[in-house]
């Protein structure tokens, strides 16, 4: 008679180790690739330094717009030009940002912030308009988005 024989087959082995390594590549594909969740990662981490960097000029902006009025409304310290605006504008800056006079580039801690297209630094444009408002408009963050205040 024959013995029953209890146990795994050679066949079922390697079919389970094929597709245990047909899983593992799709989970490193979906993982690693070019739509990966490390890519989307890196993309979510840059548009957040690019956004956080123009916020705080921003809010820099609508503060030296808001110290030129006084109490009562009236016009009582003007900023005159584009570098004198950026002078207070720098002053008003926090978290590390500064706005290098000469390149018009924003900094963090010393460090340009570079654009989106990772080739530049993502530079801002200072307005003073004649009724002392200031406009300042980005540059090189695929947004060329402005704020006027």
């Amino acid at each position: 008679m024959l013995k029953k024989q209890n146990g795994v087959t050679l066949v079922a082995l390697v079919i389970t180790i094929i597709v245990l390594l047909i899983l593992a590549g799709v989970t490193l594909a979906m993982v690693m690739g070019d739509s990966g969740i490390f890519t989307k990662a890196n993309s979510a981490a840059k548009e957040t330094r690019i956004s956080s960097a123009r916020d705080a000029v921003r809010l820099a902006v609508l503060e030296v717009t808001t110290d030129q009025y006084s109490d009562t409304g009236s016009l009582s310290n003007p900023v005159a030009d584009e570098a004198a605006a950026i002078t207070e504008i720098n002053k008003k800056l926090q978290d590390g940002y500064q706005i290098d006079p000469t390149s018009k580039a924003i900094k963090q801690n010393g460090k340009e912030v570079i654009g989106s297209n990772d080739s530049a630094a993502i530079t801002v444009s200072i307005d003073v308009g004649t009724n002392h408002s200031i406009t300042a408009t980005f540059s090189n963050d695929d947004t060329n988005d402005s704020s006027n205040t």
